[in-house]
């Protein structure tokens, strides 16, 4: 019988959360976004936010660790009608539990979400 690979939990492991901070982030893109929506499942390191409201109005966009925006706020900012923004995060990135959920409010908005996809265990795929 075949010796059967030993799974470790590093999921809390702070060294590896700092090598995983230090990897490329994906973008996680949107397009004309005038309604929340979830932007994806799993444990990510949001790296940071940006885009455009191209709407004529202003708004405000929040992130939030979670599937809803009852999931703890990440980020917050106004956005000025036809403008750019960005929402500032710390150096290192902030790490989602949940997933990663954008809420917009009379805004319409196009950008992307850096993060990097992390492994809940060293048997499943990241983002799982």
């Amino acid at each position: 019988m075949a010796a059967q690979m030993r799974g470790q939990d590093l999921k809390g492991d702070w060294q590896w959360l700092a090598f995983a901070a230090s990897l490329p982030a994906s973008p996680i893109q949107f397009l004309a976004v005038t309604a929340s929506q979830k932007l994806a499942t799993g444990r990510f390191i949001v790296g940071g936010i940006t885009g455009v409201n191209t709407a004529a109005t202003a708004g405000q966009v929040a992130l939030y660790d979670g599937q809803d925006a009852t999931g703890p706020l990440i980020g917050i900012v106004d956005v000025a009608a036809t403008s750019s923004f960005t929402i500032p995060l710390p150096a290192n990135g902030v790490m989602t539990e949940i997933g990663i959920y954008l809420g917009v409010t009379t805004a319409t908005l196009t950008g992307s979400v850096s993060a990097v996809p992390l492994w809940i265990y060293n048997k499943t795929a990241p983002g799982q």
